[in-house]
């Protein structure tokens, strides 16, 4: 352990003993040069294979692709993770088996270290005759069948026989581009292992990987393979970044630093002896990703979150790390985790994080690259440090060369719960129904000011001419503001609320089918603060409104606040009928591909929403599911990366639904035709008390369990708020 004025700082995992002091590993520019390339000694057989192929793995070997020729062709067990956080478990492979037995060339062109082996294998009898058959893997770890490496690891196996049917095999489907492809595999790779060695902190493993990758990449960059669509950005690293990596994973082998940090203990330090700590260990944040597709979020990781709680004292020491600390963290994301790229997440990246949950209003300087935003960052907080941030806001709002969505995040930043956070794209939502604003402190010496502002703001977006979608969501950003006009100076600005409804109706007949996907939240929070505040015009002006929702498309159910806001208000309730026009809907439509579009998104979202408690929409609901309109097919496939039922529409649309667990008996498989009705009877199936149902049963027993189903949501005995609550998704707005 390492004590600092008395205090235990760190808990030390097995290669973390650094001598009784506290390690600063520090920027690790230039600390390491780039590893020399290797030649290996290799004559390519004359072959029919791709001559640019050919060249780059010849260059590749030893640099990134490993050399099969010493090994024994074997079936073997790894450990391998996969860089996505769910860390390394045990998998069957094929590969060469290294002098020694504990190493093995797998099929992805890595040498990586093996559990064991499972027996030698002829290497005839993995490989077709025609080299195309074996299933591409959905795993991102491809060392069970056909990867890019494959043909040029069975040229070095002297197998060209098999390396061209490999090849040719693969071509035949589409491998363009095949020296690129061979590398981007690599890479892909290679900076995969990486961030399964900084998830894991076995980081020297990880500086090897590192070294390879940075290799694999100079190799690229000398043969000049280029991809086939370079106007796209590469998820996979550049060779700047794969230096920086490289380098970062060299600092971290000679300066090793524990596994674990005692927050505790750091906490118990002085101010600047804190702050200077959490500098040293920001590239030990490790954020995760914890959605598909989603982003990395930093708050989950608690060294992350103890930077943020030091507020703004720590602002001077990140605008410094922004500019100067090319260092990496620990955090890992990905677009989807049986694809194989993974983004190493920067400290610069964490800092811009930090400083925008710290000092939110920020972001007007955040435009730029590192050292020009931090240069911005710097001049502007000189001028902004003595001010508390909802004056900054309110001094935004007031910035008439601001934009409007710099408006309109001040407005929403005022009126939002003083306990909401907001990270990334996520949002922590208040947990106390009474909070106070962020704004309140403001409210005896600006409030006047800031609702006058929001009223000049809100009407001046409105007012804004249409020539495009452009210009209908910057009208959208009006009604917003108009919504927290409302929250901040509830009664007192009536008639612009008014008129910021009339405005965009005016113009509602050219919107075409954008009515609802654009303004349709915004607008029902704007009628729904009007009725709150005794303008029962509004419900008029919905009715308005209401003649131009298509139904058919996706609609964020904000839209419909109004009718569980006022569920005693006869009046609202016969419009929720009018609006919702049950006979007109697409969900009961005969013609199953109109109903799918709707059945995805807006059914799905309404299901985990207040407008459950809504009978109209129960009514729809209910009548959706005596829809025998034929839609596709469904099965099961417990053994897949999917859990529950999968299906298949004749509209096109597929994907997952129902229960974790399919019951027992059902054959996994055997494709069922299902109908729209028995979609939705699965979607209603996950409502809290709901009865019993699977799509997959056999015909008479779906029938059964759906008229069960529709008696269930027409009954009013329920608490179906409770019901709706009851939902992990639940939300009163998307």
């Amino acid at each position: 352990m390492i004590k600092l004025a008395g205090l235990v700082l760190f808990a030390f995992g097995s290669t973390a003993g650094v001598g009784g002091t506290l390690t600063h590993r520090g920027n690790p520019t230039g600390q390491a040069e780039d590893p020399p390339l290797k030649v290996v000694a290799w004559d390519p057989p004359a072959t029919s294979i791709d001559v640019g192929y050919v060249r780059m793995a010849k260059a590749l070997l030893g640099n990134g692709l490993a050399d099969p020729r010493r090994g024994v062709f074997s079936k073997v067990m790894v450990s391998l993770g996969d860089g996505a956080g769910s860390g390394p478990h045990p998998m069957e492979g094929f590969g060469w088996v290294l002098p020694g037995g504990r190493r093995a060339v797998l099929l992805d062109g890595l040498e990586c270290a093996i559990t064991s082996v499972v027996a030698p294998l002829a290497i005839d009898s993995i490989f077709s005759p025609k080299g195309d058959s074996k299933p591409i893997p959905v795993s991102p770890l491809a060392v069970n069948g056909w990867t890019e490496a494959e043909p040029a690891l069975l040229l070095l196996a002297g197998r060209a026989d098999l390396a061209e049917r490999a090849f040719h095999g693969r071509a035949s489907n589409g491998m363009e581009q095949p020296a690129y492809l061979l590398a981007e595999a690599l890479r892909s790779r290679y900076t995969m292992q990486v961030a399964e060695s900084l998830i894991d902190h076995t980081d020297t493993e990880g500086a090897n990987w590192a070294r390879l990758l940075l290799t694999s990449l100079l190799v690229e960059a000398q043969q000049g393979a280029k991809p086939s669509h370079p106007e796209l950005t590469r998820i996979t690293p550049d060779l700047d970044m794969s230096r920086g990596l490289y380098r970062d994973m060299v600092g971290r082998v000679e300066h090793p630093k524990p596994v674990k940090i005692d927050l505790d203990a750091v906490r118990k330090l002085d101010t600047k002896r804190r702050i200077a700590f959490y500098l040293d260990n920001l590239d030990e944040i490790a954020g995760r990703q914890y959605s598909q597709p989603g982003d990395i979020d930093f708050n989950m990781d608690p060294l992350f979150k103890a930077i943020l709680d030091e507020g703004q004292a720590m602002i001077p020491g990140l605008i410094e790390a922004l500019q100067n600390d090319t260092r990496y963290t620990r955090s890992i994301s990905f677009f989807r985790e049986f694809f194989a790229q993974r983004k190493i997440h920067s400290v610069r990246n964490a800092v811009r994080e930090l400083i925008s949950q710290i000092w939110p209003s920020s972001f007007r300087w955040m435009n730029g690259d590192a050292v020009s935003t931090a240069i911005a960052l710097r001049t502007a907080w000189n001028s902004q440090a003595r001010f508390s941030e909802p004056e900054r806001w309110a001094d935004v709002l007031a910035d008439d060369k601001a934009d409007p969505s710099s408006w309109l995040r001040a407005s929403f930043y005022l009126v939002s719960p003083l306990d909401e956070v907001r990270h990334g794209g996520w949002v922590q939502l208040s947990r106390e129904p009474n909070s106070p604003m962020k704004g309140e402190a403001l409210r005896a010496s600006r409030g006047a000011e800031i609702a006058n502002l929001m009223d000049k703001r809100a009407v001046q977006l409105v007012d804004t001419p249409i020539r495009s979608t452009l210009e209908m969501n910057t009208r959208a950003m009006g009604l917003d503001i108009g919504h927290c006009l409302a929250k901040w100076a509830p009664r007192s600005h009536v008639q612009t609320l008014a008129a910021l409804a009339h405005r965009v109706l005016a113009d509602v007949g050219s919107y075409g089918d954008y009515f609802e996907t654009i303004y349709g939240r915004a607008f029902g929070d704007l009628t729904t603060d009007r009725v709150l505040q005794g303008d029962r015009t509004a419900l008029s002006d919905y009715a308005e409104a209401s003649k131009y929702f298509k139904m058919n498309n996706w609609v964020d159910i904000g839209l419909y606040r109004m009718f569980w806001s006022f569920p005693q208000d006869l009046e609202v309730q016969k419009l929720a009928v009018e609006a919702l026009r049950p006979e007109e809907q697409s969900l009961i439509s005969p013609d199953p591909a109109k109903p799918q579009q709707a059945m995805f998104y807006f059914m799905g979202n309404a299901l985990h929403s207040p407008m459950l408690t809504v009978p109209t929409f129960r009514k729809i609901l209910s009548e959706g599911i005596q829809n025998e309109a034929v839609a596709g097919m469904a099965w099961s496939e417990p053994e897949s990366n999917y859990e529950g039922l999968r299906f298949k529409f004749d509209g096109g649309a597929n994907g997952s639904v129902g229960p974790s667990t399919v019951p027992s008996g059902q054959p996994s498989g055997k494709q069922v035709q299902v109908t729209v009705g028995d979609y939705l009877a699965q979607v209603a199936e996950g409502i809290a008390g709901a009865p019993a149902y699977c799509l997959i049963w056999e015909p008479s027993k779906r029938k059964t369990a759906k008229q069960e189903l529709v008696k269930w949501l027409l009954t009013d005995k329920h608490d179906w708020l409770v019901a709706a609550k009851a939902s992990p998704f639940y939300r009163d707005t998307y």
